[in-house]
């Protein structure tokens, strides 16, 4: 999986394909949900199992750098807002003013991601790790999951990805965890332990990740089938966008 402005120009050169050859719906035929959501705990092998299942899906992986490649005004971004349809563009303003942020923040910049988000699920074929799409997007937008491993399994990861020795990796786990929970509850309001916010658990402490990935894709053509609509259209406030 290539990383970085590569993975990025790549995806919208597909989306550009695909208008041009009038594709619009080609995830629906296959019966595929439009979008993936991979929440993690810090350690538990999320970004991995979002590698994998992005190639069986055929979909692209990105995570929160690839969503701060589309940032505000960039050639990036304006490449993929001119592939959105003229009635998705013109209610995107309103979709993302009917998120519910903490007034304290730097809205600008989340309200971006925001949109950013609700504009890559509009165009389909992405896994997204990033632990806030999910409350971003909605349980009728895509199929999301929740990425979790038992403390010592974490920590055993932890330290083999970083090279740091047990009392260091235990320590970055906690200062990980507590920093993207807090960021979520204050940005979003959203608890990330709140479990109904999810499609699926997944424990990668407890089954090899390669089965894990099997149940994930099992997951997306289920929640697929059990989709009226699948595309950000369902999202809009009432009035923003009619069907």
């Amino acid at each position: 999986m290539l990383v970085g402005e590569t993975t990025v120009d790549q995806l919208l050169q597909r989306w550009e394909t695909e208008r041009s050859n009038g594709r619009r719906d080609f995830i629906q035929t296959l019966g595929l949900v439009p979008v993936v959501t991979v929440s993690a705990q810090p350690g538990s092998l999320g970004l991995q199992l979002g590698k994998l299942l992005a190639p069986r899906l055929g979909f692209q992986c990105l995570t929160i750098e690839h969503i701060e490649a589309f940032a505000d005004g960039s050639e990036n971004y304006s490449r993929i807002e001119s592939l959105l349809d003229d009635q998705f563009r013109l209610a995107l303003p309103t979709i993302v003013n009917s998120i519910a942020l903490d007034p304290s923040i730097e809205s600008d910049f989340v309200r971006h991601q925001c949109k950013t988000i609700l504009c890559l699920a509009e165009l389909g074929g992405v896994v997204l790790i990033d632990w806030a799409a999910n409350y971003v997007l909605g349980p009728d937008c895509g199929l999301h999951i929740r990425v979790h491993a038992p403390n010592p399994v974490r920590t055993q990861n932890a330290m083999k990805e970083s090279g740091l020795p047990l009392k260091e990796a235990r320590k970055l786990l906690r200062e990980m965890n507590n920093d993207g929970t807090a960021y979520l509850l204050k940005v979003l309001r959203n608890d990330v332990y709140d479990e109904t916010q999810y499609d699926i658990l997944l424990n990668t402490g407890h089954m090899d990740i390669e089965d894990l990935v099997d149940i994930a894709l099992a997951a997306a053509r289920a929640k697929a089938a059990s989709m009226k609509r699948r595309r950000v259209l369902c999202l809009s406030p009432k009035g923003a966008i009619s069907d």
